[in-house]
Protein backbone atom coordinates (compact mmCIF):
# COMPACT_ATOMS: atom_id res chain seq x y z
CA UNK A 1 0.00 0.00 0.00
CA UNK A 2 1.07 3.53 -0.88
CA UNK A 3 2.59 5.84 1.70
CA UNK A 4 0.48 9.45 2.16
CA UNK A 5 0.93 11.50 -0.45
CA UNK A 6 3.80 13.83 -0.39
CA UNK A 7 3.14 17.88 -0.95
CA UNK A 8 5.26 19.63 -3.50
CA UNK A 9 6.22 21.73 -1.12
CA UNK A 10 8.10 18.95 0.48
CA UNK A 11 9.21 17.48 -2.44
CA UNK A 12 11.01 20.83 -3.47
CA UNK A 13 12.54 21.53 -0.14
CA UNK A 14 13.91 18.10 -0.13
CA UNK A 15 15.81 19.03 -3.46
CA UNK A 16 16.82 21.94 -2.04
CA UNK A 17 15.39 24.29 -4.05
CA UNK A 18 13.53 26.28 -1.75
CA UNK A 19 13.41 26.63 2.12
CA UNK A 20 10.06 26.46 4.69
CA UNK A 21 10.10 30.01 4.55
CA UNK A 22 9.71 30.32 0.77
CA UNK A 23 6.78 27.52 1.43
CA UNK A 24 5.08 29.51 4.18
CA UNK A 25 5.01 32.58 2.08
CA UNK A 26 3.99 30.20 -1.17
CA UNK A 27 0.63 28.97 1.09
CA UNK A 28 -0.23 32.47 2.56
CA UNK A 29 -0.74 33.45 -1.02
CA UNK A 30 -2.38 30.72 -1.89
CA UNK A 31 -4.61 31.46 1.01
CA UNK A 32 -5.30 35.26 -0.10
CA UNK A 33 -5.89 35.17 -3.56
CA UNK A 34 -5.93 31.16 -4.95
CA UNK A 35 -4.39 29.23 -7.68
CA UNK A 36 -2.23 26.12 -7.40
CA UNK A 37 1.04 26.20 -5.43
CA UNK A 38 3.45 25.55 -7.86
CA UNK A 39 1.78 28.22 -10.26
CA UNK A 40 2.79 30.23 -6.55
CA UNK A 41 6.04 29.31 -6.33
CA UNK A 42 6.85 30.20 -10.21
CA UNK A 43 5.62 33.45 -9.97
CA UNK A 44 7.52 34.65 -7.19
CA UNK A 45 11.09 33.33 -8.87
CA UNK A 46 11.34 30.70 -6.05
CA UNK A 47 12.07 27.34 -8.83
CA UNK A 48 11.30 27.26 -12.14
CA UNK A 49 8.58 25.45 -14.19
CA UNK A 50 10.64 22.76 -15.13
CA UNK A 51 11.25 22.04 -11.26
CA UNK A 52 7.65 22.13 -10.46
CA UNK A 53 7.09 19.67 -13.17
CA UNK A 54 9.78 17.27 -12.27
CA UNK A 55 7.82 17.65 -8.43
CA UNK A 56 4.39 16.55 -9.92
CA UNK A 57 5.96 13.56 -11.31
CA UNK A 58 7.78 12.53 -8.30
CA UNK A 59 4.64 13.47 -6.52
CA UNK A 60 2.41 10.83 -8.94
CA UNK A 61 5.09 8.25 -8.58
CA UNK A 62 5.73 8.66 -12.97
CA UNK A 63 8.58 9.67 -14.72
CA UNK A 64 9.80 13.01 -15.88
CA UNK A 65 10.24 12.97 -19.27
CA UNK A 66 12.27 16.66 -20.93
CA UNK A 67 11.19 17.04 -24.57
CA UNK A 68 14.38 19.30 -25.17
CA UNK A 69 16.67 15.99 -24.00
CA UNK A 70 14.38 13.77 -25.70
CA UNK A 71 12.05 15.20 -28.59
CA UNK A 72 8.85 12.73 -29.71
CA UNK A 73 10.07 10.05 -32.10
CA UNK A 74 8.12 9.82 -35.40
CA UNK A 75 6.47 6.40 -34.79
CA UNK A 76 5.13 7.50 -31.48
CA UNK A 77 3.56 11.13 -32.85
CA UNK A 78 2.13 8.90 -35.73
CA UNK A 79 0.16 6.29 -33.26
CA UNK A 80 -2.14 9.65 -31.89
CA UNK A 81 -3.27 12.35 -34.18
CA UNK A 82 -3.64 15.90 -33.21
CA UNK A 83 -7.16 16.45 -32.39
CA UNK A 84 -6.69 13.92 -29.80
CA UNK A 85 -3.15 14.72 -28.43
CA UNK A 86 -4.77 18.12 -27.95
CA UNK A 87 -8.40 17.05 -26.48
CA UNK A 88 -5.92 14.78 -23.87
CA UNK A 89 -3.11 17.45 -23.30
CA UNK A 90 -0.68 15.18 -24.53
CA UNK A 91 2.06 14.62 -26.75
CA UNK A 92 3.34 11.04 -27.48
CA UNK A 93 6.97 10.46 -27.52
CA UNK A 94 8.18 6.99 -27.75
CA UNK A 95 6.98 3.67 -29.47
CA UNK A 96 9.06 0.54 -27.70
CA UNK A 97 7.68 -3.00 -29.09
CA UNK A 98 3.29 -2.33 -28.28
CA UNK A 99 4.57 0.37 -25.25
CA UNK A 100 3.55 4.13 -26.42
CA UNK A 101 4.74 7.11 -23.64
CA UNK A 102 3.08 9.96 -23.86
CA UNK A 103 4.28 12.83 -22.09
CA UNK A 104 1.38 14.99 -19.87
CA UNK A 105 1.21 18.20 -17.98
CA UNK A 106 -1.18 17.33 -15.22
CA UNK A 107 -0.10 13.97 -13.48
CA UNK A 108 -4.27 13.56 -12.61
CA UNK A 109 -5.24 12.79 -15.56
CA UNK A 110 -3.26 9.71 -15.99
CA UNK A 111 -6.80 7.77 -15.66
CA UNK A 112 -7.00 8.78 -19.82
CA UNK A 113 -4.27 6.87 -20.22
CA UNK A 114 -6.62 3.99 -20.69
CA UNK A 115 -8.47 5.43 -23.06
CA UNK A 116 -5.77 6.18 -25.63
CA UNK A 117 -4.51 2.66 -24.99
CA UNK A 118 -8.15 1.55 -26.41
CA UNK A 119 -7.96 3.76 -29.09
CA UNK A 120 -4.11 3.18 -30.15
CA UNK A 121 -3.83 -0.70 -29.38
CA UNK A 122 -0.91 -0.27 -27.15
CA UNK A 123 -0.51 -0.14 -23.50
CA UNK A 124 0.45 3.36 -22.70
CA UNK A 125 3.01 5.10 -20.01
CA UNK A 126 2.32 8.74 -18.90
CA UNK A 127 5.34 10.32 -18.40
CA UNK A 128 5.63 14.51 -16.20
CA UNK A 129 6.84 16.88 -18.82
CA UNK A 130 6.35 20.90 -18.86
CA UNK A 131 3.20 22.01 -19.87
CA UNK A 132 4.46 24.64 -22.00
CA UNK A 133 6.80 22.29 -23.50
CA UNK A 134 3.95 19.91 -24.77
CA UNK A 135 2.11 22.76 -26.36
CA UNK A 136 5.18 24.26 -28.48
CA UNK A 137 5.72 20.36 -29.63
CA UNK A 138 2.44 19.57 -30.75
CA UNK A 139 2.94 22.93 -32.38
CA UNK A 140 6.32 22.26 -33.85
CA UNK A 141 5.90 18.12 -34.56
CA UNK A 142 2.65 17.98 -36.01
CA UNK A 143 2.32 21.52 -38.35
CA UNK A 144 4.94 19.35 -40.16
CA UNK A 145 1.72 17.10 -40.93
CA UNK A 146 -0.78 19.75 -41.70
CA UNK A 147 1.56 21.60 -44.53
CA UNK A 148 1.98 17.71 -45.68
CA UNK A 149 -1.72 17.29 -45.81
CA UNK A 150 -1.92 20.89 -47.29
CA UNK A 151 0.49 20.06 -50.22
CA UNK A 152 -1.21 16.67 -50.71
CA UNK A 153 -4.47 18.35 -50.97
CA UNK A 154 -3.38 20.98 -52.99
CA UNK A 155 -1.97 18.15 -55.14
CA UNK A 156 -5.48 16.25 -55.16
CA UNK A 157 -7.05 19.53 -56.31
CA UNK A 158 -4.65 20.41 -59.19
CA UNK A 159 -5.13 16.46 -60.74
CA UNK A 160 -8.85 16.90 -60.41
CA UNK A 161 -8.73 20.24 -62.65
Amino acid sequence: MAGPRRLIGQILKEQGLIHEGVVQEALQTQRDQGGLFGEILVGMGAVQKLDVARALAEQAGLPFHDLDAEPPQPDALAKIDLATARAFGILPVRLEGATLTVAMADPANAPMLQDLGFTTGCEIVGAVADEAKITEGLDRHYQEDAAESKARMSELVSELS
